[in-house]
């Protein structure tokens, strides 16, 4: 039998996703991640706590030479 767990996993996973292309979450958290990256020194590490995939936000904070860490 599977992991339920890894079952639960796998769906939030496809959701996501897709709640990122339906909402254009790359767009829609833009003006957020920018004055955050205002805020924050060289390098900083910022832990991701919200919903969706994190990529987005995880993008954005890498390019500017910050790292990002989801949780799930």
């Amino acid at each position: 039998m599977e992991d339920p767990k890894q079952v639960v996993r796998r769906g939030y996973d496809v959701l996501s996703h897709r709640y990122d292309n339906a909402t254009n979450a790359t767009s829609k958290y833009k003006s957020w991640t920018d004055d955050v990256i205002t805020r924050l020194a060289p390098a900083s590490q910022v832990l991701d706590v919200g919903c969706g995939s994190g990529v987005p936000v995880a993008h954005t904070l890498s390019a500017a030479g910050s790292s990002s860490r989801s949780t799930r």
